[in-house]
């Protein structure tokens, strides 16, 4: 029996019509799966991917430790001078300039000024973050109150370190350059270095929010060698 060629073809438009009606089909479904699934991960996929590619800072709005202080001026302008230091509201940075007009160390708040992030983005939120990230610090550090806390990460023999501020467990700023005795206006509390417990005890060099005068003109690194 001969079919109709009008049928045969008005069969073959409709099953090509219901195959793209499907793909139109499964492609929104696949796009609404795929927003849902952005929606409830998306921010965990962010946060991951930005701790994962993060690493401690080496430099500040294009300025490093050891760079001449009049390449910060020719960017920056002159800032607030202070002692030896030059204080950068917009940034929320200090620079520390030594007498032969280098940088020594850089204190930031990470935002948008002085990182890639926003101050809520950052990869470095709370102690949990840096630890998970880093591990165990080389200089441990706390304010006798407990309410704030220090984490050093050094690799050149504590020469120099980044150091990770935190006002309970919350992170409020970063110093990168060398590493000096702790000056935090405040009394000190436990102090470790390399895993040595030198605070509080008879080792202790630091006393009050100073250092004892035994250890005035020494370093970190004189303290890990007589420990």
């Amino acid at each position: 029996m001969l079919r109709d060629p009008a049928c045969t073809s008005w069969n073959n438009a409709m099953q090509r019509f219901f195959k793209y009606i499907k793909i139109i089909l499964l492609s929104a479904l696949g796009l609404l799966a795929f927003g849902v699934f952005l929606a409830i991960f998306g921010q965990d996929i962010a946060s991951g991917w930005r701790m994962a590619m993060y690493t401690h800072p080496n430099e500040v709005a294009e300025i490093g430790v050891g760079d001449e202080a009049k390449e910060l001026f020719f960017r920056h302008g002159k800032g607030q001078k202070k002692e030896d230091y030059i204080i950068y509201k917009e940034l929320d940075a200090t620079f520390d300039i030594n007498s032969l007009g280098k940088i020594t160390y850089i204190s930031f708040v990470p935002d948008k000024m002085t990182t890639k992030y926003t101050y809520n983005t950052f990869p470095i939120q709370t102690v949990e973050d840096l630890q998970d990230k880093f591990g165990a610090p080389n200089i441990y550090s706390s304010s006798k109150d407990q309410l704030s806390r220090r984490y050093t990460y050094s690799t050149d023999n504590l020469l120099t370190g980044v150091t990770y501020n935190f006002e309970q467990n919350r992170i409020t700023y970063i110093g990168i350059g060398n590493i000096t005795w702790r000056h935090s206006g405040s009394e000190h509390g436990d102090y470790m270095v390399n895993g040595t417990i030198f605070c509080p005890g008879e080792r202790c060099p630091l006393v009050g929010d100073d250092v004892k005068p035994e250890w005035q003109g020494k370093s970190v690194r004189d303290l890990v060698a007589n420990k």
